[in-house]
C-alpha cells in the first residue's frame, strides 16, 4: 500500500496539471466559461419542467408535488437527478476515448496511464460540485416562495451518495477507458446506453408510478441500477421533513415510506467497489498494449 501511495505522490503534480488542462480546454472557446456549469443544468431542467409540468400536466399543485416527489418540488426533483446523471454521463463518455485523445502525450512521455481517466473524473467532479450551487439557489428560492419544507439534519448524509457517485464513476471509467481503446465503436454504443440510463434513473417521474402500473416488474429492474439508487438517496438527503419514497396502491393510498435507504447505499457501494476491482485488473493487464491502438 505504501508503495502505491509513493507512486501516486510521485505523479500527483502531473495529475493536477491534467485536471487544470481539462477544465481550460472544456471552456477555452466559451465566453461564459465555467459559468456554463451552472447555466446548462438549469436550462435543461427548466425545459424538462416545462415539458412535463406545463405541457403534459405532470407537476400538479405544490401540495401534490410535495407528496408525489417526496417533500421536493417538481423542479428540485428534476434538477437534483439531472445534476448527478450529467456528471456520470459526461465522465464515462469522455473516458471511452480518453486514451486515444492523449495519444501524443502517451507516445512521448512515460506517465501512468490511469492518470488520464482519473484526471477526467476529477475535473468533471469539480465542475459537478460547482453546479450544485444551482440546486442550492433554486431550492432556497422555492423554500421562500413555495411550500417546500426546509432540509433537516439528514442533508449531512448526502456525503454517502456523493461518495458512491464518484466511486461508481471511477469503476466505470477504468473499464470504459480500457475497452474504448480497443473498440472505438464503444463510444457511440455508450451514448445510446446512457440515453436509456437517463430514463432508467427516474429523472422526471417518481418510482411509484412504475410500481402501480401494469408493469411493476420494471421497477425492480430500475432498482438494480446503482445510479438510480445513488440519485434516490441524494434526493432523500435534501428532502425536507417527512418521508421520501412512497409505496402506493393504484388508488393512491400510501402503503409504506422511507426516509433514507441504507440498502441502496450499501448496494451502490458494493457495486462500485466490484467495478473498481474489475476495472483495475483489466486496465493494468492491457495498459502496455494501448500504444499499439492509439
Amino acid at each position: 500500500m505504501s508503495r502505491l501511495i509513493n507512486h501516486f505522490n510521485r505523479y500527483k503534480f502531473v495529475l493536477s496539471e491534467l485536471v487544470k488542462k481539462g477544465i481550460v480546454l472544456r471552456y477555452r472557446r466559451s465566453y461564459l466559461g465555467v459559468f456554463w456549469s451552472l447555466l446548462e443544468p438549469l436550462l435543461t431542467s427548466i425545459v424538462l419542467y416545462f415539458v412535463f409540468s406545463a405541457v403534459l400536466g405532470r407537476g400538479g399543485t405544490p401540495e401534490h408535488q410535495l407528496m408525489t416527489y417526496g417533500q421536493l418540488t417538481f423542479m428540485v426533483y428534476i434538477l437534483s437527478g439531472r445534476l448527478l446523471y450529467s456528471f456520470y454521463n459526461q465522465t464515462t463518455k469522455e473516458c471511452t476515448r480518453v486514451i486515444r485523445i492523449n495519444a501524443s502525450l502517451i507516445k512521448k512521455v512515460h506517465i501512468p496511464k490511469y492518470l488520464f481517466p482519473l484526471s477526467h473524473m476529477i475535473f468533471n467532479y469539480i465542475l459537478f460540485l460547482i453546479s450544485l450551487i444551482v440546486l442550492i439557489v433554486v431550492g432556497g428560492a422555492l423554500m421562500i416562495f413555495s411550500n417546500q419544507p426546509l432540509p433537516t439534519a439528514r442533508i449531512l448524509l448526502s456525503i454517502i451518495p456523493l461518495t458512491n457517485l464518484i466511486l461508481f464513476a471511477w469503476g466505470s471509467s477504468l473499464i470504459l477507458a480500457t475497452l474504448g481503446t480497443f473498440f472505438r465503436d464503444l463510444e457511440y454504443l455508450w451514448n445510446v446506453f446512457m440515453t436509456l440510463m437517463f430514463y432508467a434513473c427516474a429523472i422526471f417521474y417518481p418510482i411509484n408510478k412504475i410500481q402501480t402500473s401494469n408493469y411493476p416488474w420494471v421497477a425492480y429492474i430500475m432498482k438494480a441500477n446503482p445510479l438510480y439508487c445513488i440519485i434516490t438517496n441524494f434526493r432523500q438527503c435534501i428532502a425536507g421533513n417527512g418521508n421520501f419514497i412512497y409505496k402506493t396502491t393504484k388508488a393512491g393510498d400510501v402503503l409504506a415510506s422511507v426516509q433514507f435507504n441504507y440498502l441502496y447505499a450499501l448496494y451502490a457501494l458494493g457495486t462500485s467497489l466490484v467495478l473498481i476491482l474489475i476495472g483495475a485488473i483489466i486496465f493494468r493487464k492491457n495498459e502496455d498494449k494501448f500504444i499499439l491502438y492509439v
